[in-house]
């Protein structure tokens, strides 16, 4: 299935870090997306990054679009 929107916006509001015991980093991230001229939504997402070879690695990606019906 195709997607309908021609553009795409996002602003983020708010990062957290938080360090983990094997040297990894959790990064939470919130924010509005905004898809032509809808109204924007909320969204979060998480990542997990740990250490790999002198440089990082993404081990999770977690994207949650908050959508409710009105």
């Amino acid at each position: 299935e195709k997607l309908t929107f021609q553009t795409i916006s996002h602003i983020v509001t708010k990062m957290d870090c938080q360090p983990t015991a094997e040297q990894g980093v959790i990064i939470l991230v919130t924010g509005r997306l905004q898809t032509d001229s809808d109204q924007p939504h909320a969204y979060g997402q998480t990542f997990y990054i740990k250490p790999v070879a002198g440089s990082y690695f993404l081990s999770h990606d977690i994207f949650r679009l908050s959508l409710h019906n009105s």
